[in-house]
């Protein structure tokens, strides 16, 4: 586990396996979808049809609770996963 920053740039990287034949993903706060929606830039990525991999870049002003939710296609069922998008509580940084 390495968290980031406050606002420093990070990548959220999904992988569908079995490789679908596409479909999209969303990145979203919150494991219940409880209303604080996808991430900024994160909703209905496409999934690469070739690898299964979905990624997102962007920042965090502070630790949050990260779901991939993959909507699945006609062949492929739709599924949700946790991973994890932590900030670390500080600004400073130690060299």
């Amino acid at each position: 586990l390495n968290p980031a920053y406050p606002d420093e740039t990070i990548t959220l990287t999904a992988v569908v396996s079995p490789i679908p034949d596409g479909g999209t993903l969303t990145f979203s706060y919150n494991s219940n979808f409880d209303g604080y929606g996808p991430i900024a830039g994160g909703d209905h990525l496409p999934v690469d049809p070739s690898t299964g991999v979905v990624t997102w870049t962007g920042t965090f002003d502070q630790s949050r609770t990260i779901v991939a939710l993959y909507y699945g296609t006609s062949v492929f069922a739709s599924s949700t996963s946790a991973c994890d998008g932590r900030t670390r509580s500080t600004t400073s940084r130690v060299a």
